[in-house]
């Protein structure tokens, strides 16, 4: 089968080869044989960086950043088109095929996975407290599916499909496109008042304080909505109350 031309899809116009179609005369048929797979591998690489500080009065600073890269191996996994809803990919690698197109061998790059947090808290002002919280994250990880009628797929397969009138097939590898990095800055402003026995904060918090964006969720069926965002991070938001504890 061929990508589709476009600039946004890694090797677009390419062919994706080895993506399997159950053999007509199997369908149905259930023979399970439970072995030990010692090829399949999950390996994960990675680094996490953490510090907390006390300063003045109630002063806080504390953070971290974790810097990670995961490396799948799932080729020795069967691969059928359909199972669970899931879409085919191309699982088997070949020489001399693209490796997009080598879609069980994939990482989770450091890019995906490369987390900034930093907390701070102070008095500043007539025991005013203000507090702020910074967190800079990867963005989503894309995906692209199509489906593929059997009159696109019979030719090249030398016979029509067993089970189904379209192919759905994943058409990058997993991990291979994201959405920008983005960052998110929250902010509280609270005092304490003692009456007596009863204490009480009021507070004000501003969470997404300079109202970044970024799509959280997207459609991954390639076509004209392809990447349209269905789900994205909480625009600005203002809220106020007020703690009594007695």
């Amino acid at each position: 089968m061929t990508l589709p031309v476009d600039p946004r899809l890694p090797g677009g116009g390419n062919q994706i080869c080895r993506v399997y179609d159950l053999n007509p005369n199997k369908v149905g048929q259930v023979n399970n044989l439970v072995v030990r797979d010692t090829a399949l591998t999950e390996v994960y690489q990675g680094i996490d960086v953490t510090g907390n500080w006390r300063f003045g009065k109630g002063g806080l600073l504390q953070g971290g950043v974790s810097f990670g890269q995961t490396k799948y191996n799932n080729c020795s996994v069967p691969d059928i088109p359909g199972t669970g809803g899931a879409p085919a990919t191309a699982v088997t690698p070949v020489l001399g095929v693209s490796p997009q197109a080598t879609f069980c061998q994939y990482e989770w790059p450091w890019r995906g996975q490369t987390q900034v947090k930093l907390q701070f808290a102070y008095a500043i002002w007539y025991d005013f407290k203000l507090a702020l919280a910074y967190q800079n994250n990867p963005g989503l990880a894309q995906a692209a599916t199509l489906g593929y009628t059997n009159a696109q797929v019979a030719p090249s397969l030398g016979r029509n499909l067993s089970t189904a009138s379209v192919a759905v097939v994943s058409l990058i590898a997993p991990n291979t496109l994201f959405e920008p990095r983005y960052s998110q800055v929250d902010i509280r402003l609270s005092r304490k008042f003692q009456i007596g026995r009863v204490r009480i904060e009021p507070r004000a918090d501003v969470y997404n304080l300079f109202n970044s964006v970024t799509a959280l969720g997207s459609i991954s069926g390639y076509g004209a909505a392809w990447l349209r965002p269905t789900d994205a991070l909480g625009a600005r938001l203002a809220k106020f109350g007020v703690q009594v504890d007695f």
